[in-house]
């Protein structure tokens, strides 16, 4: 009857046991219903950036996110696979955070269906895998008749994801009408030619980067005697010299109004020295700087209006010239993304800057403002006159000093920006004219503090001049451009970051923090260091080995001609014996390496696959073993 009741709760604790594990898995598909996610990852990975959800809290109209990506057949790539998962659950959060406001489709396109045929019609672009078929992995944003398309998302943009989605969610949501770009400068950049009457009428063509914002925006040249026109979305300063205080207080008020300023100052214009109507009729003028300083002292920076900036650790240096010639005024960066997580140079390799400035700014700036140092020269750095900026590298660096300041290249501010005009409108400004009921109005709309808004500075204009970012050749009777650095392409990036909504700008790249197991790693190298240096002698003796039988075969006399003496043909046999056995050798040597690291890998598997189960099993029993040992005590 004992054994009777024993085993009686044996089958109702195994019972428990199958019921427990039923409950755990019902509750985990009930919670898994909940709307309620949890990042705990260190760096947040996992969740949208503030300015995200602030901008998805603004939109009016609904948005679909068509998300295209293989998966049956295992057709996507292993590599991408838990990449295409982790932009699932970035959209995931979008749709969450959308309030309604956003769906989320998921295609799989396979070949010759309707779901490939949905992809090329919203420009997702398959991409060719070794057996000829193509895989997908893109996203289409469709807003009422407008879709904006992201045709590949590769792993390298991932740092950026949340930027291009969010981007292109506003994208689609802001109709077909181009923003206006607005520019104020002296230097010739719409193709502005003061004397084509001496080339017969020929127009000088604008210069590339405004092309290729003509592109996509409304690119205006602004004369700002009068006061800037609506509708202007960032105001570019380039090279701004000598402005009026009606200038610049028509330009602060446009700050004041909320609009973007991107104010491009220069120690040394190479580039005004070159396009200058008095250059073009042959008389030489030396290279001018710009400032703002009335501005830049309202936000508690300044900027080295009379010097040039040197950084050794940066400069360009010409590797085919037998003495490595080096340019120390012209900066040559490389791996340009490291140096910020903005988004407009987080895919940038290779950025020059020629005769580069630099601002000095605290920690914190006027109060309300928020400061960013997006490129810092680096501490290899000083500055010379810039009268010395054109002098050969070996007289530049003869005298120079580096000084431990720090020199800010690029310097984005934010936030609300107090007026550099507190005293209210200079004297002899033009009144804003306005129409009510009729009559003609003259008002003064004076604003003393901006609302949340951004400007952009930076300490060089020639590095967008055509000269200093790209080569021009002829191809078959056609004007080929190339560009040669990334200059371009970073001023396209500032310009439509800028231009952007407020809350998009103020999205940073997502950090991708790489986790080693660095205690496995140590063991695989290890591993890796107990074959390596038995690898090595062995791959030097059948050099060696190889070596000798060449020497041998080549070192005939010249009766022998053809014919090998016995006792060289005994060496030649004796060395490629010692060349196969040492290549037999070199081959197991190397099969133990990947046996041994493959091992490794197999039991970290293992451990990971059976570690959660068993602490589970071994709680499990633990609770079992408790609860009969304490009703047998009773």
């Amino acid at each position: 009857m004992k054994g009777k009741n024993l085993m009686f709760k044996y089958i109702f604790s195994f019972a428990g046991l199958i019921f427990l594990f039923c409950a755990i898995v019902a509750l985990n598909s009930i919670i898994g219903k909940i709307p309620v996610r949890i990042d705990i990852t260190e760096d947040k990975l996992y969740s949208l950036s503030d300015g995200t959800k602030k901008a998805l809290g603004k939109l009016d109209t609904p948005i679909t996110l068509r998300f295209y990506r293989s998966r049956k057949d295992n057709r996507m790539p292993v590599q991408l696979r838990s990449f295409s998962e982790r932009i699932k659950d970035l959209l995931d959060e979008y749709v969450i955070n959308g309030k309604g406001k956003l769906a989320l489709q998921e295609f799989d396109p396979t070949p010759d269906s309707d779901s490939e045929d949905s992809a090329n019609m919203d420009n997702v672009r398959g991409q060719m895998m070794p057996d000829g078929e193509n895989f997908y992995l893109g996203l289409a944003v469709n807003c009422l008749d407008k879709t904006v398309s992201i045709p590949f998302i590769a792993p390298q943009d991932e740092t950026k994801i949340e930027y291009m989605i969010t981007s292109a969610i506003f994208e689609a949501g802001a109709g077909d009408a181009k923003k206006r770009i607005g520019i104020i400068t002296d230097l010739p950049v719409m193709g502005e030619d003061v004397l084509a009457f001496m080339r017969q009428g020929q127009p000088k063509p604008p210069w590339i980067f405004v092309a290729e914002l003509q592109k996509r925006f409304d690119v205006k040249k602004i004369n700002i005697s009068e006061s800037i026109p609506d509708g202007i979305k960032v105001l570019i300063l380039l090279h701004p010299k000598n402005l009026s205080d009606e200038k610049l207080y028509n330009i602060d008020q446009y700050l004041m109004n909320g609009g973007k300023l991107i104010i491009a100052l220069d120690p040394y214009c190479f580039s005004e020295s070159r396009t200058s109507p008095q250059a073009m009729m042959g008389q030489t003028i030396p290279p001018g700087s710009s400032n703002m300083e009335k501005f830049l002292k309202n936000w508690n920076i300044k900027f080295s209006d009379a010097k040039v900036l040197v950084d050794t650790e940066n400069s360009m240096r010409n590797i085919n010239s037998p003495e490595m010639e080096v340019y120390p005024t012209v900066l040559d960066f490389r791996d340009f993304a490291k140096k910020s997580n903005d988004p407009a140079i987080s895919d940038l390799d290779h950025v020059n800057m020629i005769y580069a400035g630099a601002f000095s700014a605290p920690s914190s700036p006027s109060e309300g403002l928020k400061l960013e140092k997006i490129v810092s020269a680096s501490p290899s750095s000083g500055f010379v006159e810039a009268f010395m900026a054109e002098l050969p590298g070996a007289q530049i660096l003869k005298d120079f000093k580096k000084d431990a300041s720090e020199k800010n290249l690029i310097l984005k501010l934010s936030g609300k920006f107090k007026t550099a005009f507190p005293g209210g409108m200079p004297s002899g400004t033009k009144k804003k004219e306005e129409k009510e009921g009729g009559k003609i109005e003259k008002t003064d709309a004076f604003i003393k503090e901006s609302p949340d808004t951004f400007v952009l500075l930076l300490s060089d204009v020639d590095m967008f001049a055509d000269e200093f970012c790209v080569a021009r050749q002829q191809y078959l009777g056609r004007l080929i451009v190339q560009p040669f650095n990334d200059n371009l392409i970073f001023f396209q990036n500032i310009v439509e970051q800028m231009s952007g909504d407020s809350d998009l700008i103020g999205i940073r790249t997502r950090r991708i923090r790489q986790r080693p197991l660095s205690k496995i790693m140590k063991i695989q190298a290890e591993a890796q260091d107990k074959y390596q240096k038995e690898i090595f002698d062995l791959e030097k003796k059948r050099g060696e080995a190889q070596q000798r039988i060449n020497e041998l075969q080549h070192g005939k006399d010249g009766k022998q001609k053809y014919i090998l003496s016995s006792q060289q043909v005994e060496e030649i046999k004796k060395y490629r014996t010692e060349s196969a056995e040492t290549a037999k050798k070199l081959k197991q040597t190397r099969k133990d390496l990947r046996k041994e690291i493959d091992s490794l890998q197999t039991m970290i598997q293992v451990v990971n696959s059976s570690l959660i189960p068993a602490l589970v099993i071994l709680a499990g029993l633990g609770m079992w073993l408790k609860y009969h040992t304490g009703k047998r005590s009773k």
